[in-house]
């Protein structure tokens, strides 16, 4: 789950999520206002609302400590966390 923390909008149209084993999602169409969420599942589903989907086709987020970054649009890292199948809140 990705959190914006602050008080503006926050337009993720293009911002990428980066997983170790090499998988991206990008998001597209997508403003968070202050205080909101959205959920990023790794599997395969319907986008809508606060819900998104990855559409992998298998785990990306492994058991063990995996590193998972946040991108802008033009590769800027504005978060990075080590998130295993347990743990995988985000808050930025």
């Amino acid at each position: 789950m990705l959190r914006n923390a602050g008080n503006q909008s926050l337009d993720l149209d293009g911002y990428v999520v980066d997983f170790d084993d090499g998988q991206q999602h990008t998001f597209s169409r997508l403003v968070l206002d202050g205080g909101e969420t959205v959920t990023l599942h790794t599997g395969r589903g319907n986008n809508a609302g606060s819900e998104r989907y990855a559409g992998f086709f298998y785990p990306v987020i492994n058991d063990a400590s995996d590193t998972v970054l946040v991108e802008t649009p033009g590769g800027r890292i504005v978060d990075a966390r080590q998130v295993s199948a347990e743990t995988t809140t985000s808050s930025r």
